[in-house]
């Protein structure tokens, strides 16, 4: 998933918008639990609701690790421009 090198605007554009994605799939989520619980009430051979769960759970998994991986990126870049870390020089 790498995008090459981003300046610090594009970066916390990027995280923005992996950030919304994980509200949104937070709220995805919790809506399929329902379902399927729901489902395994009335039919416990629901098994392709549970199948759909398991998806969206590894997708929120994979944007997780995304967003952190943009933000260890932008605190990168903020040590960089600002001539590295507040230690940095003192030894």
């Amino acid at each position: 998933m790498g995008f090459g090198h981003m300046d610090q605007r594009a970066l916390e554009q990027h995280l923005s918008e992996v950030n919304a994605d994980l509200t949104v799939g937070i709220k995805y989520i919790e809506r399929r639990r329902q379902i399927v619980f729901l489902l395994k009430e009335a039919d416990p051979r629901a098994a392709g609701a549970k199948r759909l769960l398991q998806e969206a759970e590894e997708n929120q998994a994979i944007l997780a690790a995304e967003a952190d991986r943009l933000a260890k990126e932008l605190a990168a870049l903020s040590l960089a421009g600002s001539g590295g870390p507040p230690w940095y020089g003192a030894c």
